[in-house]
């Protein structure tokens, strides 16, 4: 609690002089360090390339059996230190009303649970978290639904010229791709049936003038499969030169996360998850398309069945293309005007202004379609089987009445509380593991190199950038490895790393070894937090948006904008609505040389409310009218310019960029209002700050 500005906390407890201090002895490290080697040989990661090591993985079983009898202590957990007198009835009521639980998730063994009180301006929240320690990378292959081909120890990625070549593995993958084929011809023997998506061509069937492009075969192991060893044949679509429009409606995160947090703040209702198979295929296409293979990629089965020897040409196979595949440009576009034309008598059609988001006409049910999976709201049950049986009828559909997973990002629902939580677990374990990324020494709590301010100075400038020789294309390669899937990550769950990764993927292409000693900072930073989450808990839907912006803060004398968007009450009612977790986060650098920080500010609140805008057309979609939307800023002087406060001299540069705020203001769409830096949440998003600014806020950004 906070008492005549001081900081007051309960650190201490006093106990009887008698009480017996619990002591770690010897015996207890040695018994602690058994159990983790235990737990360590027992769970080696599932992967169909692990044959290779079998020998290896027999000794290390019967090691396990070894130190099994140890592995069961009476109690996990250390003793405290000072026994826990709190009430816990009252102390879960409390903390119920009052924070939000991290449930953070270590990778080796809990801690001990501690209790801490943040501050940041008028926002308190007491919270519990766990102490962090640094741990090893071990993949859980169970929590992916799709795994790449992992070596077990190199972590290298395996393709499939790859497994061919070994003698464990050859037949298996043989018989794969093999099936694969045979789906997509006319059939294997007797245990795949054809559907006639491709036929195989001598090379002088390919029409003169028409560009032949290759065909990449992609493996990966989904044991929750019936068929877990998985080779899919993909077509090179960066070689097809498709006359027409080949662009396709998709929700993103955003519109997803909107839907979520729909769902539990709309009374009864509930969320399905649908995912629709081979919703890219057997779409005829209205103009073949043209690619080849290597005859030795092939299996001899197909080659036997189908007598490929006889029309191959320099070693090659030509396939022609007759249906739908994946890779193909126009596959998507072409799949989604099937869809819509299945189910426009169904009475269920796109939204007209939101990509993605799908309603009936009379219905209470709605979804947003990510490729081919399916989030679907709905508050009557007979709502949803009309939609599946609508679907059903000409598509294979697998349905999660529990809305467990989506577009790979794991939900936790409690419909009784009305909140979801997002989470993402394995993901980060599973980046270390194929970056081979060793385990950090020491917990990093900070993703970025943090440069003290120069105290006394009166401008802050941005160091200009080092000259270094640029890397080579393999290790610009591993670069953008790692920042592709964590800017995923950081979009879904994780907004803590959007600045560092905005930063790094700025200079990706001509990275030099400063950019590589940032992404293994930023690494070291993923593994101390592996397992981020977002809750999100029942609201009135009115959108609101914090809005800030760091002046000169990027290189090339730019500035980056930063907005917290997330989902409360009516703000003419209340003045400070409760905080919700983001549906959206904005880090982004200004393209502009801005001429004063407070044209960075206003700079900031445009692209704001630009993205603002969007998000209110779709909450208006799902039928959660908005009142008009508070903007908060920290800039007294931007404030006062957009309300008509200030008198303005030289301001013709804003005035030519963002005079579309003010027509907005005036049309009631956005209120812009003032309040401390110190309660500006999208502070956060627009520069590095110091590893104590990030370990006491983070839990302000991530549960």
């Amino acid at each position: 609690m906070v008492h005549g500005g001081e900081r007051v906390s309960d650190t201490a407890m006093l106990y009887p002089n008698n009480f017996e201090t619990p002591q770690w002895t010897r015996m207890d490290a040695i018994l602690q360090a058994t159990r983790n080697l235990e737990t360590a040989i027992s769970n080696i990661p599932l992967s169909p390339y692990s044959q290779l090591v079998q020998a290896q993985q027999n000794e290390l079983k019967q090691l396990a059996t070894i130190f099994s009898p140890f592995n069961t202590p009476p109690n996990m957990h250390p003793q405290p230190r000072v026994p826990n007198f709190w009430d816990s009835r009252k102390e879960q009521t409390r903390v119920a009303d009052t924070a939000r639980v991290m449930q953070a998730e270590p990778r080796v063994e809990t801690q001990n649970t501690a209790r801490k009180t943040l501050h940041m301006g008028n926002f308190m929240k007491e919270v519990f978290y766990q102490d962090e320690q640094p741990n090893m990378h071990c993949t859980t292959e169970q929590v992916q639904k799709c795994n790449a081909i992992i070596d077990p120890v190199t972590g290298a990625s395996l393709e499939y010229r790859h497994l061919i070549k070994n003698d464990q593995t050859r037949l298996t993958w043989n018989r794969s791709f093999a099936n694969e084929l045979g789906r997509l011809a006319n059939g294997v023997g007797n245990r795949i049936k054809g559907t006639n998506t491709i036929k195989f061509i001598p090379k002088t069937s390919v029409p003169p003038g028409r560009k032949v492009t290759y065909g990449r075969i992609v493996v990966d192991y989904r044991p929750t499969k019936t068929e877990p060893n998985r080779t899919r044949l993909t077509v090179g679509g960066d070689k097809i030169d498709y006359p027409g429009a080949v662009w396709t409606d998709t929700a993103d995160t955003v519109t997803a996360k909107l839907l979520l947090n729909s769902v539990i703040s709309t009374p009864r209702a509930r969320c399905c998850i649908l995912d629709v198979k081979d919703f890219y295929l057997n779409n005829k296409l209205l103009r073949y398309e043209y690619m080849k293979m290597a005859l030795k990629l092939i299996p001899q089965e197909i080659i036997d069945e189908y007598n490929l020897t006889s029309i191959a040409h320099d070693g090659f196979i030509y396939i022609q293309i007759e249906k739908g595949m994946y890779g193909l440009p126009q596959a998507g576009k072409i799949a989604n005007e099937e869809l819509q034309h299945h189910l426009r008598p169904f009475g269920y059609k796109p939204c007209p202004r939101t990509p993605g988001l799908w309603k009936h006409d009379t219905r209470q049910i709605s979804f947003a379609l990510v490729v081919d999976d399916f989030a679907v709201k709905y508050v009557k049950k007979e709502d949803l089987e009309h939609l599946l049986k609508s679907i059903q009828s000409k598509y294979v559909t697998t349905i999660d009445r529990q809305a467990t997973q989506f577009c790979g990002i794991t939900l936790a629902w409690n419909y009784r509380k009305r909140k979801v939580t997002l989470s993402m677990p394995g993901y980060i374990d599973k980046l270390l593991h194929k970056m081979q990324h060793p385990t950090p020494a020491t917990p990093e709590h900070n993703p970025h190199t943090w440069k003290p301010p120069q105290y006394g100075k009166t401008a802050q400038y941005v160091e200009p950038p080092k000259q270094l020789p640029i890397l080579p294309k393999d290790s610009i390669r591993r670069i953008q490895q790692v920042i592709g899937p964590l800017l995923y990550y950081a979009r879904a769950v994780d907004h803590t790393i959007l600045v560092t990764v905005n930063d790094i993927a700025a200079q990706q292409s001509k990275a030099t070894t400063e950019t590589e000693v940032k992404v293994n900072k930023l690494l070291n930073y993923v593994a101390t937090h592996p397992n981020a989450t977002l809750t999100y808990r029942k609201s009135n839907m009115h959108l609101a948006v914090h809005s800030d912006a760091s002046y000169l803060s990027a290189p090339n004398a730019r500035s980056r904008a930063g907005g917290y968007f997330y989902l409360s009450e009516r703000d003419d009612t209340n003045k400070n609505p409760p905080i919700n977790a983001p549906v959206h986060a904005e880090c982004k650098i200004m393209k502009h040389v801005l001429s004063s920080a407070t044209e960075a500010e206003i700079g900031a609140i445009f692209l704001n409310c630009q993205q603002a805008e969007i998000l209110r057309t779709t909450l208006q979609e799902l039928g959660h009218l908005q009142c008009t939307t508070t903007i908060v800023t920290d800039n007294a002087t931007a404030n006062n310019i957009i309300n008509g406060n200030a008198k303005q001299k030289r301001t013709k540069a804003m005035d030519m960029r963002y005079n579309w705020i003010l027509d907005r203001q005036v049309q009631r769409h956005f209120h812009v209002i003032w309040k401390p830096g110190k309660e500006n949440l999208a502070d956060y998003f627009t520069k590095h700050h110091s590893t104590v600014h990030h370990k006491r806020v983070r839990t302000l950004y991530v549960t």
